[in-house]
């Protein structure tokens, strides 16, 4: 394999991400095991931004361990392909896995705080978040079939974490109150 041929490879890294990050299966055992019977009650609902926060913190953390992990193991095939010598698409590699711990970490969370899907058998009811969820899989597809620049999706993805992660809290703040509720 040619070193210009690891350029076609990266959007698959947001694939892997959305499959590796840990986001949607935290919100189904959050609302199973925590929110489910504290859900009734309105002194929980209205705490809902402090519980944000600290589950937020708590999954930035596990998923950024996962993207740093997937970037070294990306990083040591890269540089055997570039046998030993420094490569330019290894930065690029780096940022977009974060980048993407970020989205994933923030996507699932404030659609579960804004939307709250799951039903008391655990099923999703919502069609917002269906569609929504699926947001992932058609930014994989849109990056396979426009194939941008290794810098140009890490740039375009980074700039979507920062947005993303800069307006969760105050979406959270201001309509978790009334949303988070069981259905």
């Amino acid at each position: 394999m040619r070193l210009t041929q690891l350029e076609r490879y990266i959007p698959f890294i947001i694939l892997a991400m959305f499959q590796l990050t840990m986001g949607n299966q935290l919100c189904r055992a959050l609302f199973r095991h925590c929110d489910l019977p504290l859900m009734r009650y309105s002194f929980y609902r209205k705490d809902a931004l402090q519980h944000f926060r600290l589950r937020l913190r708590w999954l930035l953390g596990r998923n950024i361990l996962i993207g740093a992990g997937l970037a070294a193991v990306l990083s040591v095939f890269i540089l055997i392909v570039a046998e030993g010598s420094f490569h330019p698409n290894l930065l690029p590699v780096w940022l977009l896995t974060l980048a993407l711990a970020v989205i994933f970490s923030v996507h699932h969370l404030l659609l579960y705080y804004l939307l709250q899907p799951y039903t008391p058998d655990m099923t999703t009811s919502n069609p917002w978040f269906t569609l929504l969820n699926s947001l992932g899989s058609i930014g994989f597809l849109a990056a396979f079939l426009l194939r941008p620049a290794p810098w140009g999706l890490t740039i375009t993805i980074f700039l979507l974490a920062l947005v993303y992660f800069i307006s969760a809290i105050p979406l959270v703040s201001r309509y978790s109150g009334s949303r988070f509720s069981v259905k």
